[in-house]
């Protein structure tokens, strides 16, 4: 099982945990291809390890799921809501991740190096037939931002994906300024299997499943 697929994030957000849980691995995900924006689902043993750190969650104060629309993130939702018996609150298409266009399918590697070498560089780019970095970016912390004043009065974990993740980290680091992220946490990947990293405030990172 690949590491990224017990990615577990949090912030704190006004005194207040926000959780970023990265959805289940596909097959996509296997072969270390792009998805992009496009609708894969789970594999078996996938679901399993997002039951096993759903168990885990079940001794924390999350309130509300929210969810792309996305196969992958919708299942990764459905699993966790029936094991912590939480409702899924929101389900939308701009929590989808950055649309690669004509890029699905291509190395993850690849994808990476025409990111920082080209995309990132120039935000108003769009991928061919797909999004620009700006449209991506503004798109997200939208529904973010909306996501949060709808639900300011309890913690929210979203189900994200991966590039989703690596934008609410940038963003947080950039002190939540809708207008700019950190592009150097943007191109930071994430974090390891099992781990717990606590991004605001700083402290020290704790195991989530062994």
């Amino acid at each position: 099982m690949a590491a990224l697929y017990k990615t577990m994030s949090i912030f704190t957000i006004k005194n207040k945990p926000l959780y970023i849980l990265r959805h289940g691995e596909t097959w996509y995900d296997l072969k270390g291809k792009a998805q992009g924006s496009k609708p894969f689902p789970l594999t078996i043993e996938s679901r399993q390890v997002i039951r096993d750190i759903a168990q885990e969650l079940k001794n924390e104060p999350i309130d509300v799921i929210v969810t792309s629309n996305l196969t992958r993130a919708a299942q990764t939702a459905k699993i966790v809501s029936d094991i912590i018996n939480k409702p899924i609150g929101v389900c939308d298409y701009r929590l989808i991740p950055w649309d690669y266009g004509d890029y699905v399918g291509k190395d993850e590697d690849f994808i990476s190096q025409q990111q920082k070498d080209v995309y990132i560089p120039n935000p108003d780019e769009p991928m061919p037939d797909g999004e620009s970095f700006n449209e991506f970016k503004d798109r997200l912390i939208d529904a973010i931002e909306g996501i949060l004043a709808q639900y300011s009065d309890r913690n929210v974990l979203f189900i994200s994906h991966s590039c989703n993740e690596r934008l609410m980290r940038a963003w947080n680091k950039a002190g939540r300024d809708r207008r700019s992220v950190d592009i150097d946490e943007f191109n930071t990947p994430t974090i390891g299997a099992g781990e717990w990293e606590v991004l605001k405030p700083v402290a020290k990172a704790t195991r989530l499943i062994p």
